[in-house]
């Protein structure tokens, strides 16, 4: 690679904004969608525990 070649890719990453950080709301909405699967999974195997029971 050249010392111009490498002169035009940095010019060229440097020319627009720089890439949006994370927002506190996208971190918040992560949270409660993991919470919202688990809470799902814990009830699934409950309900399943119990009809294993129930049919023992």
């Amino acid at each position: 690679m050249t010392e111009q070649r490498l002169r035009d890719l940095l010019d060229h990453d440097s020319a627009g904004p720089p890439p949006p950080g994370v927002s506190l709301a996208d971190v918040d909405a992560r949270v409660r969608g993991i919470r919202r699967r688990r809470a799902g999974v814990a009830g699934s195997v409950a309900v399943a525990a119990l009809t294993v029971t129930a049919v023992t």
